[in-house]
């Protein structure tokens, strides 16, 4: 049975004031999508009409069963207006994936560069179902989303129109399976990043591999440097050439589709770093007593001649901290 559960999200709290607007389209947020699929990425569409140009949008989305289906949102893509990466160049989208009902979906957008007058969606949130039934996807109020809010070229805060969409979650056939590398790629700074992909259709249908969409993982946003490359349908090749600029996280996120419009999705994360220092990989146990570690870092932080251990933690009942430790070459502190 589906129970309702807290959301650490990431909000900008803000409150709409009324905006004068004309009696042309009014400015509206709508949601629009056919059925989803056990087991299966779909897109929902993301409406926004507006009849002035955007510089911000605040706004949330709110899964919830109403007859025992339900679906998780598990990747996204700009479309129509949005797909230049320089109109509100500034994204943060922020989701649970642990499929309690209701669910929350966060998107914010802000830049200098607006979006510009007109109808149509400008996301697709790709889904995946995992209970067969009914689900009720609401762009309307629910803490902690909040009120949803666009921001004019002025500089005003409004709240659109918005609403809401019912969808249906089905059996469905398997989509095409994935294959990329086992270990997410780690490279140094001005390296290329360069892995091989394919995908195979359990059913036996021809199946085509694109690139989604690709960011940093600290922001949900950023371009790089030099654009990455997907060559090839199926098998594909990825390659990016990395610069100095481009330090950090990067998830790269590729989908395969087959002939009947079968899609899976699935992302790799590529750290990019300046000194031959890697993110460690480690498990995370979140629990009320005790810290959660969120990030380590092993590197030679003072040109001595041992290296050292950083890491930052967090947990609910703990301040932030960060930590940093001689590392010996017997791996004690």
């Amino acid at each position: 049975m589906k129970v309702l559960a807290s959301a650490a999200v990431l909000v900008l709290l803000v409150f709409a004031v009324p905006h004068a607007q004309d009696l042309g389209i009014p400015d509206t947020v709508r949601v629009e999508g056919d059925s989803l699929a056990i087991g299966i990425s779909r897109p929902i569409n993301i409406h926004i009409i507006n009849d002035h140009p955007l510089k911000g949008l605040n706004f949330g989305l709110i899964s919830n069963t109403i007859g025992g289906g339900f679906a998780i949102v598990d990747s996204l893509k700009f479309v129509g207006r949005m797909t230049d990466p320089q109109v509100m160049a500034y994204r943060i989208l922020s989701f649970r994936r642990d499929g309690v009902s209701p669910d929350t979906t966060i998107m914010y957008a802000y830049g200098a560069n607006m979006l510009p007058p007109g109808t149509g969606p400008v996301i697709q949130l790709y889904m995946t179902g995992l209970d067969l039934g009914e689900m009720v996807i609401d762009s309307g109020f629910f803490p902690p989303v909040g009120e949803f809010v666009l921001t004019s070229e002025e500089g005003l805060l409004f709240g659109p129109q918005y609403a809401t969409e019912t969808i249906s979650i089905v059996e469905s056939e398997l989509p095409p399976a994935l294959q990329m590398p086992a270990d997410d790629p780690r490279v140094e700074a001005g390296t290329e990043v360069v892995f091989d992909i394919s995908a195979e259709s359990p059913q036996g249908y021809p199946v085509q591999i694109e690139l989604l969409d690709f960011s940093q993982l600290e922001t949900g946003a950023g371009t790089p440097t030099n654009a990455p490359d997907l060559t090839g349908d199926n098998p594909a090749q990825f390659s990016w050439q990395t610069t100095s600029s481009d330090v950090g996280l990067w998830s790269a996120t590729i989908r395969s589709c087959d002939t009947t419009g079968l899609c899976a999705s699935q992302a790799a994360t590529i750290q990019v770093v300046a000194d031959g220092s890697f993110l460690l990989s480690f498990s995370q146990t979140e629990t009320p007593d005790a810290p959660e570690v969120i990030h380590m870092v092993q590197g030679n932080s003072d040109n001595d001649t041992e290296p050292e251990l950083f890491i930052c933690s967090m947990g609910r009942n703990h301040p932030a901290t960060a930590s940093l430790l001689d590392l010996t070459e017997d791996m004690t502190f």
